[in-house]
């Protein structure tokens, strides 16, 4: 039924690029903690709406480090730059969302702490805002389209949808060593989710898989996509006129109100046309996008920059002789310019691995003037039978890595498979049927030999 639907689509794909905004002086402004609220959070970063009146600040978030045991580069520059770099010279320029470092008041920052700790999620109020650092990243509000004006900012609403795909292939590494040979087939993700529900993370499996989105097929994309509608755990939320109506218990938001399917079917009535289900018109149109050969596949050429897998990567920089790979001669037989080389390439791969995708989506009535609108933004368009769509695509989260993770990466990759091969259950990600049913644990079980 929907690859029927999809048929009938007219697309243009021309994504616009937020980049290019951000060439303003902010330096006189004066910001108060009183304009600003609380929207989301990851694991390193707070983002905040802007609600004041200053013309130069609609439209934005500001985006605040947290404090946190972590190791991670602060130079906001920095990131930029690496930002610029990848996504912008391997990916596309108009898929740039990075803005701009701006000068805070450490008073600002701490009066900002205590004011949004009442609206964040209780498991991540341990990590306060970072005042040390006197500094935040000033972005576009990926919930909000720039062209509509205050009238038609309230009688429309505007539908962002943020995907963090995670790594959408399997391991072709051949240090690999033997006892970890499943990663050939079962990718991270699938196998992690054993492990999250093992902690408590997660309290089902996801029947997601990273193989089905990036496989460029209109069917396993429509699958992913049910998969994170069901389990959306922190990989799959939704906004609505910027607030978010759905979201995993892991996704930032509080589980209580976040994470039934039915409840977002009813806050998405606005995205279809009454005799539609608004379902099935969000994952139609999700389709059309990510069938895109813009997007997922240069993206998954970054991440499979990583050509040498954990394991080797932890061997490199550790020199640790305890780690198990194969072909450890070709490994320690490299020159220490290829050695920095192959380390460097993993760790850019780790940041393409992390990194989110936001589609924003403005549903409008079909009308003579759809062409004048889109021309006056650089704005994809979608044309269905009863509604047009106008979007935008871009990538956030896509930051330089810490290399002092990588005895935390190498300990929680070997409990991830450890976890798995103990559930004794066989799941080829690789497969063009993905092997995927009802329930991850009816997998067909290992023979042993």
């Amino acid at each position: 039924k929907i690859l029927r639907k999809l048929r009938r689509y007219r697309f243009n794909k021309v994504p616009y690029s937020l980049d290019s905004r951000f060439k303003m002086d902010y330096t006189s402004i004066e910001f108060d903690e009183k304009d600003w609220h609380y929207k989301n959070e990851g694991g390193e970063n707070v983002i905040l709406g802007y609600k004041g009146s200053n013309s130069l600040l609609r439209g934005k978030v500001l985006r605040l480090m947290k404090k946190t045991l972590k190791k991670h580069p602060k130079n906001i520059n920095s990131n930029l730059s690496f930002q610029r770099n990848w996504i912008g010279n391997h990916i596309g320029h108009q898929f740039l969302a990075s803005g701009e470092e701006v000068h805070l008041e450490s008073s600002f920052i701490k009066a900002l702490d205590e004011k949004i700790k009442k609206d964040r999620p209780p498991h991540r109020v341990v990590d306060p805002l970072d005042w040390s650092l006197s500094c935040g990243l000033l972005m576009p509000d990926l919930t909000w389209f720039s062209f509509l004006d205050e009238n038609e900012s309230n009688s429309k609403r505007v539908y962002t949808i943020e995907i963090k795909p995670k790594w959408g292939d399997v391991s072709n590494s051949i240090f690999t060593p033997k006892i970890n040979k499943v990663k050939k087939e079962t990718c991270k993700y699938c196998m992690q989710q054993f492990l999250k529900k093992k902690k408590g993370d997660a309290e089902h499996l996801s029947e997601y898989c990273p193989l089905d989105l990036f496989s460029g097929r209109a069917d396993r994309i429509n699958k992913a996509i049910e998969g994170l509608m069901k389990q959306p755990q922190n990989n799959f939320k939704v906004y609505a006129g910027g607030d978010l109506i759905y979201a995993g218990a892991l996704g930032g938001g509080h589980a209580s109100s976040k994470g039934d399917v039915i409840e977002l079917d009813e806050k998405l009535r606005g995205l279809s046309s009454p005799n539609e289900d608004p379902l099935d018109s969000l994952k139609e149109i999700l389709v059309s996008i990510l069938e895109s050969p813009q997007l997922l596949p240069k993206l998954k050429t970054l991440q499979n920059m990583d050509s040498i897998g954990i394991e080797a990567a932890y061997y490199l920089h550790k020199g640790d002789e305890s780690v198990e790979i194969e072909n450890r001669g070709s490994l320690t037989s490299y020159t220490p310019e290829k050695k920095k080389e192959l380390l460097d390439n993993f760790m850019v791969a780790a940041a393409a691995k992390d990194c989110s995708i936001m589609i924003t989506l403005v549903p409008l009535e079909k009308s003579g003037d759809i062409q004048k609108r889109r021309e006056r933004g650089d704005f994809g368009l979608i044309e269905r039978k009863n509604l047009d769509y106008l979007y935008r695509v871009s990538i956030v989260d896509f930051e330089p890595k810490s290399i002092e993770s990588m005895s935390t990466w190498y300990k929680q990759d070997q409990q991830i498979v450890q976890c798995f091969l103990e559930q004794n259950i066989q799941k080829d990600c690789t497969s063009s049927t993905n092997n995927v049913v009802d329930d991850l644990s009816k997998s067909k079980p290992i023979v042993p030999n």
